[in-house]
């Protein structure tokens, strides 16, 4: 959580970095065309809550499916906890969205938010996953929704859930 503190500090508190922000955010969307953005709302679309409420159902009804109601336990609170999470930070940090050209129209705080037995495709999906994710990020920046330094403080944050979560799994997992 130091690092969530850290760039708020320097978001809040300078605006050489606020500028920037706005710069960074002016320099992506002029690669802004309507087709590229079409494929960028479909990046963006698949980082949204209805995404993750429909993909999340089907995680479920596969632990319910397969009787692993254990895991099904751990990935509710991981996935609830996680959406805590993120609407506390954004009640926290408060910081209105980005008003110099968006693409799209957004409401609320612009804080961004949270197995495989074979080695090498653990390691690919982790790879794809972390291509995504940046992808996610950068396409909310490209469609003039978020700042950069608040896709940064949301990795922060979903790096600390993902890592509390991981424990919290390993724990579960040597108790039962």
């Amino acid at each position: 959580m130091e690092v969530l503190v850290e760039i708020a500090e320097h978001t809040f508190i300078k605006p050489a970095l606020q500028q920037l922000e706005l710069q960074f955010i002016a320099y992506v969307q002029q690669f802004v065309t309507p087709p590229l953005t079409a494929e960028v709302m479909l990046v963006t679309a698949s980082g949204s809550s209805t995404f993750y409420l429909l993909a999340s159902a089907l995680v479920c009804c596969w632990y319910l499916y397969s009787r692993q109601k254990d895991r099904l336990y751990l990935y509710l609170v991981c996935l609830c906890g996680g959406g805590i999470l993120n609407q506390v930070l954004k009640r926290i940090f408060e910081r209105v969205r980005p008003d110099i050209f968006p693409v799209i129209a957004e409401s609320g705080y612009s804080f961004a938010g949270l197995g495989l037995r074979s080695k090498p495709l653990r390691w690919g999906l982790m790879a794809a996953a972390g291509i995504y994710i940046l992808l996610i990020g950068l396409s909310r920046v490209y469609l003039g929704v978020h700042y950069p330094t608040d896709i940064l403080a949301g990795y922060a944050a979903g790096a600390t859930w993902l890592f509390f979560c991981i424990t919290l799994h390993r724990i579960f997992r040597k108790r039962y």
